[in-house]
């Protein structure tokens, strides 16, 4: 952070008032800003959706190829991973518009005592000081993952023994029918031992429950689930009304736009025709009436648009919001910073346009 202070001796306040002109920027931009103004940038409004997807691993079990004979049941025996959308959110941001660059006068005319702007170049503040707020860094979905069985644990010495897949695929499949028959005989209460309660007989058909889903996995395979997030920007453009935003594959997930391996989902931007107002001062300010007084301080009057995200199959996402490419810009009178009154600007940092002007007296 650079500060630059300034002293001038204003008539109309027959007192010295002590400038500050407290700015972030980036040193290659704008290391070289002249004395007598400031420059600074307008956003372009940027959208960032985020994916919500699940991807699903299935990993074949090391006897699949045995499951038809001694199970009676066929089962998947090759590896497979699949991925599938759950949810998509959408938030804006405000990037550097490189064609909306100004100068805004710095001098003893007009009561401009602070202009504050973002490391990128964008104005946010006249007559603040705010200070800066750290990027809040979301932290990635992620699904917790449930405990993984290993069959191995259950495995009898016979089992250990098995000099085949074949030999080993009889073994565990014996096993499996004497746990059912376990079970079986415990839930009509015909075992050799028989619980004493109730609590005690769920907890032994749990246990057998268990054994029996891990000796099972050896031929069904196993199935796994996780869940992540991946973020995609779009810059809306007024000469582009639909768009590929990205590209979507169950086989290989989240793919680039012009990768014609996945399906295309769609941007569709319509431009509704409504500038968002540029709201008054909160105090009417005495030369506000006045010719304007051109001192290069410019605002954005974004453009309402709808934002419509969807493939061939499903509308994922609609929304209407404000976009500052949308729209156009004003030029804000210097007679607003005139006078005995000091004039406050918060700008919108996604939009560049204005969120409030404050005017108060100077003491």
């Amino acid at each position: 952070m650079i500060i630059y202070v300034f002293t001038f001796q204003l008539s109309t306040m027959k007192r010295t008032v002590l400038l500050f002109f407290t700015f972030y920027f980036s040193l290659f931009t704008f290391s070289q800003s002249p004395v007598e103004g400031l420059n600074y940038y307008l956003p372009k409004t940027v959208l960032k959706f985020t994916l919500q997807i699940e991807q699903t691993t299935f990993t074949a079990g090391d006897l699949a190829l045995y499951s038809d004979r001694y199970l009676k049941k066929p089962v998947r025996n090759t590896n497979e991973t699949t991925y599938r959308i759950l949810d998509v959110k959408m938030q804006t941001v405000g990037e550097v518009d490189t064609t909306k660059q100004y100068t805004v006068t710095i001098d003893k005319k007009h009561t401009i005592i602070s202009l504050q702007r973002e490391n990128n170049g964008l104005l946010t503040h006249v007559n603040y000081h705010v200070l800066p707020i750290a990027d809040l860094i979301p932290k990635p979905y992620l699904s917790i993952k449930p405990a993984k069985l290993n069959p191995r644990d259950y495995f009898t010495e016979e089992m250990l023994a098995a000099g085949s897949n074949a030999k080993l695929a009889e073994l565990v499949a014996k096993e499996i029918y004497a746990i059912r028959e376990s079970r079986n005989q415990l839930e009509r209460g015909e075992a050799e031992f028989m619980p004493k309660d109730g609590e005690q007989l769920k907890t032994m058909l749990a246990r057998l429950d268990k054994q029996e889903k891990a000796l099972l996995q050896l031929f069904d395979g196993e199935e796994t689930s996780q869940t992540f997030e991946k973020t995609i920007s779009y810059t809306p453009q007024p000469d582009k009304p639909e768009d590929v935003a990205f590209r979507f594959s169950t086989r290989l997930g989240l793919t680039s736009a012009d990768d014609l391996a996945g399906e295309p989902y769609y941007i569709k931007v319509e431009d509704l025709k409504q500038l968002k107002p540029l709201p008054s001062p909160d105090t009417q300010h005495p030369s506000s009436n006045k010719a304007k007084d051109d001192i290069g301080l410019i605002v954005n009057i974004p453009g309402k648009i709808k934002i419509t995200l969807s493939s061939p199959k499903e509308t994922l996402f609609e929304q209407e919001l404000y976009a500052a490419q949308f729209g156009q810009t004003e030029n804000l009178s210097g007679n607003l910073f005139k006078g005995k009154m000091l004039t406050r600007v918060k700008l919108d940092t996604v939009t560049g346009s204005v969120i409030a002007i404050d005017v108060q007296p100077i003491e």
